[in-house]
């Protein structure tokens, strides 16, 4: 072989080529980050912090109004829990659920209805007057008194019973005695006592053993005829 030609072929180590005919390795270069893209990060950036405020503020809102709520719940949770677990009312129709109407009435459910008072009772009419016997009794010392009086109620229409005196007995004056409850011997002993000037009284136990029926005068030291 001559000496040129092997001049001419590379120099190769290990089966390799030379290093130093490697193409050399790309070298990485640090940009500057554009303004545009950081004034677009403080944007998003202040956006975040204004929508936290905003959220901090209802939330604070919210929390200012929540416990109210919460204790209305819970005075009002008991009752419709025990409500929930009572017997279950089955429905009615209307006609039988409905409180009985007042207005029909006027008197409200649970009230007592007072019984209507009674009508009174009229006095039974009285009857004519002189058909009722009047007595005289002499209850004084003035002598005839009893027979003058007699003859003076006789005069006057009226029927005379007995005439005579009023012994063991006093009272203090003059007066017409009647049986009480009797409109008609009311009747007649209220006229009588008008013509002598007396009073009328209901019978009472000082009057004695006196005739029990028609009306009874008595008289004392206050009339004379």
């Amino acid at each position: 072989m001559s000496p040129n030609k092997h001049n001419d072929e590379p120099l190769v180590h290990d089966g390799h080529p030379d290093d130093t005919a490697a193409a050399p390795a790309p070298v990485s270069e640090t940009r500057p980050l554009p303004l545009r893209g950081l004034a677009m990060i403080l944007a998003a950036v202040a956006v975040l912090l204004a929508a936290w405020a905003l959220f901090a503020v209802l939330r604070g809102d919210d929390s200012d109004t929540t416990p109210v709520a919460d204790e209305a719940t819970s005075s009002t949770a008991p009752t419709s829990t025990a409500v929930s677990h009572a017997t279950p009312v089955t429905s009615a129709p209307q006609e039988e659920m409905a409180p009985p109407s007042s207005s029909a009435s006027g008197t409200s459910p649970g009230t007592e209805v007072a019984a209507p008072p009674q009508p009174a009772v009229p006095p039974a009419p009285a009857g004519d007057p002189r058909t009722v016997t009047v007595h005289a009794l002499n209850n004084s010392t003035i002598q005839g008194l009893a027979n003058r009086v007699a003859d003076t109620l006789t005069g006057q229409g009226w029927t005379v019973g007995e005439v005579g005196n009023l012994a063991d007995t006093y009272l203090p004056a003059s007066a017409v005695y009647y049986t009480a409850g009797n409109p008609t011997e009311e009747a007649a002993a209220r006229e009588v006592g008008a013509a002598l000037g007396i009073p009328a009284n209901p019978r009472t136990p000082e009057l004695g053993p006196v005739p029990a029926d028609g009306v009874v005068v008595v008289l004392t030291g206050d009339i004379t005829l």
